[in-house]
């Protein structure tokens, strides 16, 4: 992910008046702090198109330079102050000291060697208790790369809390990246950073703090956190300014501190900065690199590939999601046997003597809506677990890259693309997986576009309908489907992209992409991530659902506990002339079916079961009533889902099983539609089906991500764009066909 994305999205927090209206500041001056060395100068030379000018300091014969020019209609100052390894009186670094302390600038970029960061840093850690605007250019990129070393930007930019630009003078990169952010940007003259050293000094300093503010010592440029820091390293430069009476206090209480001073306050203080250095490099920077960066090199050549690239990426794409269904489909069976079967059977006993309304209420109200959504669990598990390791292992950078031309069309970013892979398991996760877009219009564009890609969910009613209507054209259908629902998602973003839809959201067309060398995912914290996520899942929609679910559930049941007498068939009743053009208005159990879609896909093939009072042989094997044979069937389902991670049939992904329908459920959906232009109309309420709203899980998972407005926005849209589609699709086949 580029400097550019990133920090356009996560650092606004560093500038409180960040705001639209950032060019108002015509005007930018940035310092340049860095030890000695680091390619402070050729990095201003780059930047500023050798707009260089060198002169002395005042009263001083150390080289001033300073550029001073202008990009994307801001006048910029940049100086270079000298190197220095601390903020002391002594020669240069006084020079860096005055100018830092004065605070007449707007912004210190701290330039850093990235392949020596234990030096480096000490001086970054310095800064940070200036509490001014910051940000950190790993400086010689081009080094670190070719040396193998591998630093994750992303967690250092998180221990620091400022924005990290990777940047190279001798190969111009990162450059832009950092002129844009500068200009981007109005700073405020005070960052809070986290400062944090160990317990006993924190405390000891924050007792500094409150005899600065108690004796009212005036506040210098700055800040008093400062001057408490270097007080307690009992600085000479900052003891002098300070009243003889305050500084006993100080003392005192530097003396009377909990830890034991076998070393002077600033020797411990030194040592504790790079003890957090040590910390800090532990866990961003892998020297084992450098191996992994040649083998990456070389998997690269081929994956990314000109020729090669794209049909590898189709075929993993099938293997992706042919792992999702079929490793998480035993363990879904087992859930839904488990809710179904065992807990409505016990539950059903001890409830048998309650009135029936109360019974239905338990077992087809809430028992079954509670088994909707934990049905679910399993693939967003296996989803989650997926896409952490493709986020941990690299694969998904690839994947963005690949893609990026293309989704560009469309006014998206590659990263769209993998959305929409998981859109075909299920839209649930996939809109949550927006969140690593970037832009807030990137992610609305995306997750109206995912409504309509063909999830899991919708196979089984795929199936009743081929079964009934197309049992010699089946694959052909259901293939049409897919590819219909891929074109609408596409036309949507060039829709939303063409009338420039939330384009007053914050935008990144800078988004690039880059390309971490290949790594194994570390497992303890991906199952972490992975189970965090899913509990916050279930937590945030449940109780979305269960309101939509119970209310469906009621329609369906009152007033008399028949579902064909039901309020829900009497509103379909109501609403079935709107339906006539699209050619399924003449089936009061097809449209009946669909406030149960919106629901679970899954439910419409439920609901014409009832409606058509079939008989569905649900005989049960009794061992499935105990808890030792429910113990066994999970073992049988784990079992089952591990061999399935080696897939044998990939076109099983897009297979509407019909040989599982019922008989009598499939006589009964035969007699759905009737005349000449029966098949078109199955077609018809099947891309209706394919188009309309996910479910209610995916409209509480938008409401979530994006707030009651869109969700509305969301539900109509994805009421008019099937009834329109499907409207086109039964017309104009009448015309032609008919």
């Amino acid at each position: 992910m580029s400097s550019e994305n990133k920090h356009h999205n996560n650092h606004h927090h560093h500038d409180n008046h960040h705001d639209n209206n950032h060019h108002n500041k015509k005007n930018k001056n940035v310092v340049f702090l860095g030890n000695p060395n680091v390619g402070k100068s050729a990095l201003i030379n780059a930047m500023s198109n050798s707009k260089i000018k060198v002169g002395n300091w005042p009263g001083v014969t150390v080289d001033k330079l300073e550029a001073n020019f202008t990009y994307k209609g801001c006048e910029l100052l940049f100086t270079d102050l000298p190197g220095t390894y601390n903020f002391t009186n002594e020669h240069e670094a006084k020079i860096t000291s005055e100018i830092l302390l004065k605070g007449e600038y707007d912004l210190i970029v701290n330039v850093v060697d990235g392949t020596n960061l234990e030096r480096n840093l000490n001086v970054t850690l310095l800064a940070r208790e200036l509490q001014k605007p910051m940000v950190l250019a790993l400086n010689f990129d081009d080094d670190i790369v070719k040396s193998g070393l591998v630093i994750d930007t992303n967690k250092l930019e998180r221990y620091l809390q400022m924005p990290v630009f990777r940047t190279s003078a001798k190969k111009q990169t990162g450059l832009n990246s950092l002129l844009d952010y500068i200009v981007e940007h109005d700073f405020s003259d005070h960052v809070d950073y986290n400062i944090y050293y160990d317990t006993d000094i924190d405390a000891c300093v924050g007792e500094i703090l409150d005899i600065l503010k108690d004796d009212k010592i005036p506040e210098p440029s700055y800040g008093l956190k400062f001057l408490a820091y270097r007080l307690f390293e009992k600085e000479p430069h900052y003891t002098e300014l300070i009243p003889e009476n305050t500084l006993v206090k100080i003392n005192q209480t530097i003396n009377n501190a909990k830890f034991t001073l076998q070393e002077s306050s600033a020797s411990l203080l030194k040592n504790r900065r790079y003890d957090q250095i040590d910390n800090v490099l532990k866990h961003i920077v892998d020297k084992k690199g450098v191996s992994r960066y040649l083998a990456t090199k070389k998997i690269d050549r081929i994956v990314l590939n000109k020729w090669l690239g794209l049909p590898i990426l189709f075929l993993f794409t099938i293997y992706f999601l042919s792992l999702i269904f079929n490793v998480s489909a035993p363990f879904i069976d087992w859930i839904d046997g488990f809710i179904n079967v065992y807990l409505n059977h016990h539950i059903g006993n001890l409830i048998a003597n309650m009135p029936d309304w109360f019974q239905a209420m338990i077992l087809d109200g809430l028992l079954a809506g509670v088994g909707g959504v934990l049905v679910f669990a399993p693939l967003m598990y296996f989803i989650y677990l997926l896409m952490g390791i493709l986020e941990e292992s690299g694969i998904m950078a690839r994947i963005a890259f690949l893609l990026d031309r293309v989704m560009r069309f469309f006014g998206l970013n590659g990263k769209a693309f993998i959305s929409m892979i998981i859109g075909f398991g299920c839209t649930v996760p996939a809109i949550a997986s927006t969140r690593t877009l970037g832009s807030l219009r990137a992610r609305k564009a995306t997750s109206i576009m995912l409504n309509f890609v063909s999830c899991g969910a919708r196979l089984p009613v795929y199936a009743l309908f081929c079964a009934a209507f197309f049992s010699r054209q089946a694959g052909l259908v259901v293939a049409s489907l897919y590819i219909l629902g891929i074109l609408v998602a596409l036309i949507a973003a060039l829709i939303v992209k063409k009338f420039g839809f939330f384009n007053d959201l914050e935008e990144d067309e800078n988004f690039t992409i880059e390309l971490p060398p290949y790594r194994i995912p570390e497992g303890k914290t991906l199952f972490k991530n992975v189970n965090n996520k899913l509990k916050g899942f279930f937590k945030r929609v449940i109780t979305v659902i269960m309101v939509v679910l119970f209310a469906i559930w009621a329609l369906s049941y009152f007033p008399n506990g028949k579902q064909e007498d039901s309020y829900l068939v009497k509103v379909t009743n109501f609403v079935q002339p709107v339906f006539k053009p699209t050619g399924f208005g003449e089936s009061s159990e097809a449209i009946a079916a669909l406030p149960t879609a919106i629901v679970a896909k899954e439910a419409v093939v439920g609901t014409i079961q009832t409606l058509s009072s079939v008989e569905v042989d649900d005989t049960v094997d009794s061992s499935q009533y105990t808890i030792t044979g429910q113990l066994f069937d999970l073992l049988n389902a784990t079992k089952e889902g591990v061999i399935n991670i080696i897939p044998t049939n990939f076109l099983s992904l897009f297979e509407a099983n019909t040989s599982d329908v019922d008989e009598g459920t499939l006589n009964a959906a035969s007699h759905i539609f009737n005349g000449d232009d029966a098949k078109l109309k199955a077609y018809s309420y099947l891309v209706f089906i394919l188009l309309l709203t996910p479910c209610a899980v995916a409209i509480a998972t938008v409401r979530k991500e994006f707030g009651n407005k869109f969700m509305i926005q969301t539900i109509i849209i994805t009421l008019l764009v099937p009834y329109i589609t499907s409207t086109l699709i039964y017309q104009i086949g009448h015309l032609i066909f008919y």
